[in-house]
């Protein structure tokens, strides 16, 4: 119902009014994470829509969205491509890696 609410008043860009909080920046992940397995689950019409816009228009996510892994495999063995093409899951032997200018390391 909040979602609901926060989202089609289109009184402010984002959830807490008219910069973005910590609750835009973590309901965005889930969306966008959704938008991954169907793309068309969020039609263009909806406020919702223009909200995922407005995050991506943010100089600080578009730069996170240009350099982080491509979530792939989903459904079967989900996990992060890099830059370089280097697969990085769950069933990674290394266990961990860091991400370094979209690569991992």
């Amino acid at each position: 119902r909040q979602l609901r609410h926060a989202t089609s008043s289109g009184e402010a860009p984002f959830f807490g009014g008219s910069t973005p909080s910590h609750a835009d920046f973590n309901v965005y992940h889930h969306f966008n994470n959704a938008r991954m397995v169907e793309p068309q689950c969020i039609p263009d019409s909806l406020q919702l829509f223009r909200w995922m816009e407005a995050m991506e228009a943010l100089p600080s996510m578009a730069d996170y969205l240009a350099e982080r892994p491509q979530l792939v495999n989903i459904g079967t063995n989900p996990g992060l491509l890099d830059k370089a093409g280097r697969f990085l899951s769950q069933r990674d032997p290394e266990g961990r890696a860091w991400l370094v200018a979209g690569t991992f390391h």
